[in-house]
């Protein structure tokens, strides 16, 4: 059996497996993560991933695919004033995030780690400057260990910050205005603010707001 085959054939709780099963998947794990807690949380996951990545995969409250914004953010290329490289570690928040989880295992596993209270290593990021907004950050390492701090109710997360971007919004507002799909993603983004956009965050915020309620 391989690691493939827990994608495939073992998916299942702890009381499941069997002496032979926990000692195949403990093959795959780091020596501080317990076999029945991992098998657990990837459990877990397996059941839930498409909810996860749409609750976990979209920027809030717009909801929307926080891939098409990352996307959007790397095509502006034309559009930096300044960017400069700084390879420095800070405390970012999870909110600004740009991150989407794809992998079923690096996921139980960043959550795995953190479940045993265990430091995981800073995620690296491009941080996108916004005038009078602050920062978004795209991912360049640690998708799933964003992701499960994220799960995990933190609001917070240390990243080493690779290069720091700032935008020209003033020229990103007029050459988008005729685009309804760009001037959409300055309004996720905090470049471009309208009545219309405004109206549709206030919706979804109440939105948000009725389910958690709700539930």
């Amino acid at each position: 059996m391989n690691l493939a085959h827990w994608y495939r054939m073992w998916v299942k709780r702890a009381s499941e497996l069997t002496p032979e099963e926990k000692a195949e998947l403990a093959q795959y794990l780091p020596q501080e993560i317990d076999v029945n807690t991992m098998a657990d949380i990837f459990y877990s996951v397996c059941q839930n991933f498409t909810t996860l990545k749409k609750k976990y995969g979209n920027v809030e409250p717009w909801d929307i695919d926080a891939d098409v914004v990352k996307t959007f953010l790397l095509s502006l290329s034309n559009f930096e004033l300044e960017t400069c490289r700084i390879n420095q570690k800070q405390i970012i928040p999870l909110d600004r995030v740009l991150s989407k989880p794809w992998n079923k295992w690096r996921l139980a596993l960043a959550l795995a780690h953190l479940e045993i209270k265990q430091t995981a290593l800073p995620i690296r990021v491009y941080a996108y400057k916004i005038e009078g907004t602050g920062y978004w950050y795209v991912v360049s390492d640690g998708m799933h260990r964003a992701t499960a701090a994220k799960m995990m109710g933190y609001s917070e997360i240390q990243a080493e910050v690779i290069r720091e971007i700032v935008l020209d919004c003033a020229t990103l507002r007029k050459r988008c205005r005729k685009s309804p799909r760009a001037n959409y993603l300055l309004e996720v983004l905090g470049i471009r603010k309208s009545l219309r956009g405004m109206l549709g965050l206030i919706w979804n915020l109440v939105k948000s707001t009725k389910s958690e309620l709700d539930d």
